[in-house]
């Protein structure tokens, strides 16, 4: 048996330890994540659906009817839910709303069970209607706090990359599902989608070539625009990770570009740009892949005292610069729609042997590992790393993304 079948294997027992009455725990063991993420179960949910396993597509519905309990008043979805005493947390709120659309789709999409969808349907609509309440500046991009996304300890805020671009996948999620019997929210959902999509574009790929028009940007936006045509950041050949208030951040985010070509926001050359460069620069070494590059260094205008709280985003730590498997699984998918179908099996072989490294034992599915050295340092057994390999296997099995 070869190491990618062995890892297929190991990934399916690790979603099989990851599962509790409440649903899919973002980890297997108490010391790690002993909660029913939004995120992480949704994007768990990615390579689990697809898996021929009774026990683990329960696990998934439980998720999601674990988050949909625990709704907001607002219509705002947790983070997370522990599973030991039902306690919410919504700190980290902003993308778990997007994967809890997704989620729900895939999961249709899967079972068909209209019954389900018919029920939670109010609770769909009102994750949307909050979604798009958070598009504060009325410019076609929702806003976050800093900090408040996937990257819960790194200084992303305003109109971030991923979480608009989870945004835009989430919406047309909704409308798809309501076009049956909602065709109106349809509508309104498509059409906020599509706007997302033309923002993104519009305001976070920066083109030397391209001709500004005042009149088609706030006035903020302009500013912050044409002043960085100037500098070095019209060479960037990647979609930026952020505007905020009167500041753009300049380095690469791995998982919202990435999202960017699974989702259809970058168009062929600029998919071509992004994958080259995170060849060009390492962005995929020693292993599939690197939150960010560069690392944020003290002294950067990104960087935060609160970055050295338990050491976690000293640089190539974690979010800053630290290898995420999970993120590696959306990079083979990447391949596999570009055509790059040789670099997509060779990126899945390391994809597995990242997986295969353990603190203490072979197969850890650890969260993440350094980003020079590619030595395991989070958390042992994660459902995400787990599922986003049947993901980018399955992927590479199929020659094209699938369920995008």
């Amino acid at each position: 048996m070869d190491v990618l079948d062995v890892a297929y294997r190991e990934a399916r027992q690790v979603l099989h330890a990851c599962i509790d009455p409440m649903g899919i725990k973002a980890s297997a063991l108490a010391s790690g994540y002993p909660q029913v993420w939004a995120r992480d179960s949704m994007i768990t949910l990615l390579g689990a659906i697809l898996l021929d396993d009774a026990e683990i597509r329960a696990a998934l519905r439980h998720s999601l009817e674990t988050l949909s309990d625990h709704q907001a008043e607002s219509g705002c979805i947790p983070s997370n839910v522990v599973v030991q005493d039902r306690r919410t947390d919504f700190r980290a709120y902003m993308d778990g709303n997007a994967w809890y659309l997704i989620g729900h789709h895939l999961y249709f999409r899967a079972t068909r069970d209209e019954a389900f969808l018919e029920r939670h349907w109010p609770r769909i609509r009102r994750t949307c209607e909050w979604l798009l309440a958070q598009d504060v500046y009325h410019s076609g991009l929702l806003v976050m706090q800093e900090a408040a996304d996937w990257m819960d300890h790194l200084a992303v805020r305003g109109r971030g990359l991923y979480s608009n671009a989870v945004a835009h996948r989430g919406l047309a999620a909704a409308a798809d599902l309501a076009a049956g019997f909602d065709p109106e929210a349809a509508r309104r959902y498509a059409r906020a989608s599509e706007e997302i999509r033309s923002a993104v574009r519009k305001l976070l790929w920066v083109d030397v070539d391209r001709e500004l028009q005042k009149a088609d940007f706030l006035d903020e936006e302009y500013d912050i625009l044409a002043g960085y045509r100037h500098s070095l950041v019209r060479e960037r050949p990647y979609f930026l990770p952020y505007i905020g208030f009167r500041t753009l951040g300049y380095w690469f985010d791995s998982l919202g570009n990435l999202l960017t070509i699974l989702f259809d926001i970058a168009d062929r050359r600029q998919s071509t740009l992004i994958l080259d460069y995170m060849d060009e620069v390492g962005v995929t070494s020693p292993y599939p892949a690197k939150a960010l590059y560069p690392v944020i260094l003290p002294g950067d205008r990104d960087w935060r005292e609160y970055y050295l709280n338990r050491n976690l985003n000293l640089p190539h730590h974690y979010h800053n610069g630290g290898i995420w498997p999970f993120i590696g699984g959306f990079y083979v998918a990447a391949l596999v729609k570009a055509g790059r179908l040789e670099a997509a099996e060779r990126e899945l072989v390391r994809l597995a042997e990242a997986n295969r490294l353990g603190k203490t034992r072979e197969w850890e599915f650890n969260e993440w590992l350094h980003g020079e050295t590619g030595r395991p340092m989070g958390r042992e057994l994660q459902a995400w790393s787990a599922g986003m390999y049947v993901y980018a296997l399955e992927c590479m099995r199929c020659g094209r993304p699938l369920h995008f």
